[in-house]
């Protein structure tokens, strides 16, 4: 082989990796998708709005599925803790704070002052 041969091959590789490139890069306007074509989230609705085991304000990214409904809670801490409840501890605790009948633990004695 000669080094004209030699040097070639190198620069053909070269040539073809960046034609190759260049052709997987270009998007394909046919499988673009946009925002605009990505399905709606649904929100999920929460049924309650106090925490059933501390009585604050739940959070909307902290919640669990309890028989088909969507049960929110104030902080991670609380599933744990809910998860070790009997079911008639869930339904009694869900149903107080449906109510608006649970205690503000979270707030101590301080609990509606402003």
């Amino acid at each position: 082989m000669t080094l004209r041969t030699l040097l070639s091959l190198p620069v053909a590789a070269l040539a073809a990796l960046a034609v190759g490139c260049a052709v997987e890069s270009a998007p394909d306007a046919v499988d673009e998708v946009t925002a605009t074509d990505a399905p709606a989230a649904t929100p999920v609705a929460i049924v309650n709005e106090t925490c059933p085991l501390m009585g604050g304000d739940v959070d909307p990214a902290v919640t669990t599925e309890w028989n088909g409904r969507t049960v929110g809670f104030c902080c991670a801490q609380c599933i744990p803790e809910w998860k070790e409840l009997s079911e008639e501890q869930k339904a009694a605790n869900l149903a107080a704070a449906q109510a608006g009948e649970t205690e503000n633990e979270m707030s101590g004695d301080d609990a509606g002052e402003a």
